[in-house]
């Protein structure tokens, strides 16, 4: 089955992502909760962790995007220098 411009390593790359931006977020979340918990300052904490897992998980996507984008540039650029 033809998978466009994408391997399937690639493929599994991507679908990734998404799993790394929940797990960040999800991750901060969870540290800030602890940390109100703790300092007895709900929901600040939480807020705060909620952001910081948010801006990593979206440096990670981004990141990871840049990289597959490149890879399925030089596969194509590749394929056309073959030709």
């Amino acid at each position: 089955m033809p998978l466009g411009p994408f391997t399937k390593q690639e493929h599994l790359e991507i679908a990734t992502l998404g799993l790394q931006l929940a797990v960040s977020q999800t991750l901060g979340v969870l540290a800030g909760w602890w940390m109100d918990r703790h300092f007895n300052s709900l929901p600040w904490f939480t807020l705060l962790g909620a952001a910081a897992g948010f801006a990593a998980g979206m440096y990670m996507v981004v990141s990871g995007a840049r990289k597959a984008q490149a890879k399925a540039a030089e596969n194509l650029n590749n394929k056309k220098a073959e030709k």
